[in-house]
Protein backbone atom coordinates (compact mmCIF):
# COMPACT_ATOMS: atom_id res chain seq x y z
CA UNK A 1 0.00 0.00 0.00
CA UNK A 2 1.38 3.40 -0.97
CA UNK A 3 2.12 6.11 1.95
CA UNK A 4 -0.83 8.11 0.67
CA UNK A 5 -3.16 5.65 0.52
CA UNK A 6 -1.47 4.45 4.24
CA UNK A 7 -2.65 8.27 5.01
CA UNK A 8 -6.07 8.29 3.94
CA UNK A 9 -6.73 4.81 6.27
CA UNK A 10 -5.51 6.72 9.00
CA UNK A 11 -8.06 9.70 8.87
CA UNK A 12 -11.25 7.52 8.28
CA UNK A 13 -9.79 5.48 11.74
CA UNK A 14 -9.77 8.74 13.44
CA UNK A 15 -13.47 10.35 11.89
CA UNK A 16 -14.33 6.61 13.53
CA UNK A 17 -12.36 7.05 16.61
CA UNK A 18 -13.60 10.52 16.96
CA UNK A 19 -17.57 9.34 16.35
CA UNK A 20 -17.07 6.59 18.75
CA UNK A 21 -15.50 8.79 21.19
CA UNK A 22 -18.27 11.74 21.23
CA UNK A 23 -20.89 8.78 20.98
CA UNK A 24 -22.59 9.98 17.54
CA UNK A 25 -22.37 6.40 16.86
CA UNK A 26 -24.04 3.53 18.77
CA UNK A 27 -23.09 0.17 19.42
CA UNK A 28 -24.37 -2.33 16.75
CA UNK A 29 -24.34 0.86 13.82
CA UNK A 30 -23.56 -0.88 10.65
CA UNK A 31 -21.12 0.75 8.78
CA UNK A 32 -22.05 0.35 5.52
CA UNK A 33 -18.54 1.11 2.69
CA UNK A 34 -20.04 2.78 0.41
CA UNK A 35 -21.81 5.58 2.37
CA UNK A 36 -18.64 5.82 4.97
CA UNK A 37 -16.45 6.45 1.78
CA UNK A 38 -19.37 9.09 0.66
CA UNK A 39 -19.27 10.84 4.14
CA UNK A 40 -15.86 10.81 4.40
CA UNK A 41 -14.60 11.51 0.45
CA UNK A 42 -12.36 8.49 0.11
CA UNK A 43 -12.65 5.08 -1.90
CA UNK A 44 -14.33 1.66 -0.44
CA UNK A 45 -10.85 -0.02 -0.08
CA UNK A 46 -9.67 2.52 1.91
CA UNK A 47 -12.62 2.29 3.93
CA UNK A 48 -12.17 -1.51 4.27
CA UNK A 49 -8.64 -1.59 5.23
CA UNK A 50 -9.39 0.86 8.00
CA UNK A 51 -12.63 -0.96 9.07
CA UNK A 52 -10.19 -3.65 9.35
CA UNK A 53 -7.89 -1.89 12.00
CA UNK A 54 -10.32 -0.59 13.82
CA UNK A 55 -11.60 -4.36 14.16
CA UNK A 56 -8.28 -5.13 15.73
CA UNK A 57 -8.61 -2.32 18.05
CA UNK A 58 -12.38 -3.84 18.94
CA UNK A 59 -13.75 -0.83 18.20
CA UNK A 60 -15.64 -2.69 15.16
CA UNK A 61 -16.94 -5.87 14.41
CA UNK A 62 -17.07 -7.68 11.15
CA UNK A 63 -19.90 -9.83 10.97
CA UNK A 64 -20.22 -12.64 8.20
CA UNK A 65 -23.17 -11.51 5.84
CA UNK A 66 -23.79 -8.23 7.55
CA UNK A 67 -20.32 -6.57 7.12
CA UNK A 68 -18.84 -4.15 9.98
CA UNK A 69 -20.64 -2.67 12.83
CA UNK A 70 -19.60 -0.48 15.48
CA UNK A 71 -18.56 -3.16 18.48
CA UNK A 72 -21.28 -3.43 21.18
CA UNK A 73 -19.49 -4.85 24.58
CA UNK A 74 -20.72 -6.87 26.69
CA UNK A 75 -21.05 -7.28 30.59
CA UNK A 76 -18.03 -9.20 30.92
CA UNK A 77 -15.97 -6.86 28.72
CA UNK A 78 -17.49 -3.84 30.42
CA UNK A 79 -15.83 -4.83 33.44
CA UNK A 80 -12.70 -5.75 32.05
CA UNK A 81 -12.25 -2.37 30.14
CA UNK A 82 -13.04 -0.68 33.78
CA UNK A 83 -10.67 -2.91 35.13
CA UNK A 84 -7.69 -2.42 33.29
CA UNK A 85 -8.28 1.53 33.26
CA UNK A 86 -8.01 1.25 37.00
CA UNK A 87 -4.27 -0.21 36.42
CA UNK A 88 -3.45 1.81 33.98
CA UNK A 89 -4.93 5.30 35.10
CA UNK A 90 -3.78 4.57 38.58
CA UNK A 91 0.28 4.68 37.14
CA UNK A 92 -0.58 7.13 34.57
CA UNK A 93 -0.92 9.93 37.19
CA UNK A 94 1.42 8.83 39.34
CA UNK A 95 3.74 9.68 36.07
CA UNK A 96 1.88 12.88 35.53
CA UNK A 97 2.95 13.41 39.17
CA UNK A 98 6.99 12.97 38.22
CA UNK A 99 7.11 14.30 35.36
CA UNK A 100 4.70 17.10 34.70
CA UNK A 101 5.77 20.76 33.63
CA UNK A 102 4.23 23.65 33.88
CA UNK A 103 3.17 23.88 29.89
CA UNK A 104 1.40 20.42 30.68
CA UNK A 105 -0.72 22.08 33.71
CA UNK A 106 -1.15 25.33 31.57
CA UNK A 107 -2.72 23.11 28.87
CA UNK A 108 -4.98 20.74 31.86
CA UNK A 109 -6.47 24.04 33.06
CA UNK A 110 -7.01 25.57 29.90
CA UNK A 111 -9.11 22.01 29.35
CA UNK A 112 -10.92 22.10 32.28
CA UNK A 113 -12.08 25.46 31.16
CA UNK A 114 -13.07 24.00 27.78
CA UNK A 115 -14.95 20.90 29.44
CA UNK A 116 -16.79 23.95 31.64
CA UNK A 117 -17.85 25.68 29.08
CA UNK A 118 -19.51 22.48 27.02
CA UNK A 119 -21.55 21.75 30.37
CA UNK A 120 -22.61 25.38 30.19
CA UNK A 121 -23.50 25.54 27.09
CA UNK A 122 -25.37 21.29 27.46
CA UNK A 123 -22.98 20.66 24.39
CA UNK A 124 -23.65 16.97 25.19
CA UNK A 125 -21.24 15.83 22.34
CA UNK A 126 -18.36 18.11 23.04
CA UNK A 127 -18.74 17.70 26.53
CA UNK A 128 -18.17 13.92 26.55
CA UNK A 129 -15.34 14.49 24.04
CA UNK A 130 -13.93 16.90 26.31
CA UNK A 131 -14.04 14.05 29.68
CA UNK A 132 -12.19 11.90 27.68
CA UNK A 133 -9.51 13.75 26.27
CA UNK A 134 -8.97 14.71 29.82
CA UNK A 135 -7.86 11.13 30.42
CA UNK A 136 -6.10 11.16 27.73
CA UNK A 137 -3.64 14.27 28.32
CA UNK A 138 -2.67 12.83 31.75
CA UNK A 139 -1.19 9.82 29.59
CA UNK A 140 0.41 11.94 27.20
CA UNK A 141 2.22 13.77 30.31
CA UNK A 142 2.93 10.53 31.96
CA UNK A 143 5.25 10.32 29.17
CA UNK A 144 3.97 6.38 28.36
CA UNK A 145 3.57 5.84 24.88
CA UNK A 146 2.11 2.34 25.73
CA UNK A 147 -0.02 3.49 28.75
CA UNK A 148 -1.09 6.25 26.12
CA UNK A 149 -2.02 3.90 23.19
CA UNK A 150 -3.49 1.43 25.02
CA UNK A 151 -6.20 4.24 27.11
CA UNK A 152 -7.02 5.27 23.83
CA UNK A 153 -8.46 2.26 23.07
CA UNK A 154 -10.17 2.21 26.08
CA UNK A 155 -11.63 5.48 26.31
CA UNK A 156 -13.32 4.86 23.33
CA UNK A 157 -14.70 1.57 24.25
CA UNK A 158 -15.78 3.42 27.53
CA UNK A 159 -17.94 5.64 25.54
CA UNK A 160 -19.72 2.48 23.77
CA UNK A 161 -19.87 1.13 27.17
CA UNK A 162 -21.47 4.58 28.86
CA UNK A 163 -23.74 4.44 25.62
CA UNK A 164 -25.18 1.32 26.34
CA UNK A 165 -25.48 0.82 29.52
CA UNK A 166 -25.11 4.43 31.62
CA UNK A 167 -28.01 4.75 34.19
CA UNK A 168 -30.78 6.77 32.49
CA UNK A 169 -30.17 9.51 34.67
CA UNK A 170 -27.01 10.69 32.88
CA UNK A 171 -23.61 11.82 34.21
CA UNK A 172 -20.60 12.52 32.99
CA UNK A 173 -16.81 12.72 34.45
CA UNK A 174 -17.29 14.33 37.43
CA UNK A 175 -16.12 17.71 36.82
CA UNK A 176 -14.53 18.75 40.56
CA UNK A 177 -12.63 14.88 40.39
CA UNK A 178 -11.02 16.69 37.01
CA UNK A 179 -10.34 19.93 38.79
CA UNK A 180 -8.88 17.96 42.30
CA UNK A 181 -6.78 15.66 40.48
CA UNK A 182 -5.11 18.97 38.11
CA UNK A 183 -4.07 20.35 41.57
CA UNK A 184 -2.69 17.12 43.31
CA UNK A 185 -0.98 16.71 40.25
CA UNK A 186 0.73 19.89 40.20
CA UNK A 187 1.78 19.44 43.46
CA UNK A 188 3.18 16.00 42.75
CA UNK A 189 0.66 14.17 45.52
CA UNK A 190 1.20 10.98 43.73
CA UNK A 191 -0.69 8.78 46.29
CA UNK A 192 -3.40 11.07 46.76
CA UNK A 193 -3.75 11.49 42.87
CA UNK A 194 -3.85 7.87 42.61
CA UNK A 195 -6.66 7.65 45.28
CA UNK A 196 -9.34 9.96 43.90
CA UNK A 197 -8.41 8.62 40.25
CA UNK A 198 -9.95 5.02 41.42
CA UNK A 199 -12.30 6.75 43.45
CA UNK A 200 -12.93 8.74 40.23
CA UNK A 201 -13.26 5.50 37.53
CA UNK A 202 -15.33 3.43 40.60
CA UNK A 203 -17.90 6.66 40.55
CA UNK A 204 -18.18 5.86 36.79
CA UNK A 205 -18.59 1.93 37.01
CA UNK A 206 -21.46 2.44 39.39
CA UNK A 207 -23.35 4.54 37.07
CA UNK A 208 -23.50 1.00 34.73
CA UNK A 209 -26.86 -0.84 35.06
CA UNK A 210 -26.27 -4.31 33.44
CA UNK A 211 -29.86 -5.38 33.94
CA UNK A 212 -32.91 -2.98 33.03
CA UNK A 213 -36.33 -3.98 33.79
CA UNK A 214 -38.23 -5.24 30.77
CA UNK A 215 -41.11 -2.93 29.68
CA UNK A 216 -44.07 -4.71 29.07
CA UNK A 217 -46.50 -2.84 26.31
CA UNK A 218 -50.00 -2.26 27.88
CA UNK A 219 -51.80 -4.06 24.58
CA UNK A 220 -55.20 -2.83 26.12
CA UNK A 221 -54.38 1.15 26.37
CA UNK A 222 -52.09 0.89 22.65
CA UNK A 223 -55.54 -0.35 20.77
CA UNK A 224 -57.89 1.79 22.95
CA UNK A 225 -56.36 4.74 22.00
CA UNK A 226 -56.44 3.90 18.24
CA UNK A 227 -60.00 1.62 18.07
CA UNK A 228 -62.78 2.49 15.96
CA UNK A 229 -66.15 1.66 16.99
CA UNK A 230 -67.14 -2.02 15.42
Amino acid sequence: MQEDEQTDVDKVCDAIYQAILERRLEPNTRLVETKLASALGTSRPVVRQALLLMAQRRLVEIKPNRGAEVAEPTEKQAREVFQSRKLIEKEVVALACQNRKETDLLKLRHHLEAESAARNTHDRHALIRATGEFHIMLAEIAGNQLYLDFLRQLIALSSLILEKYQSEQVHHCDESHHAQLVDLIANKQSLEAQKLMLEHLNDIEAELVFERPVKETDLEAVFQAIRKPL
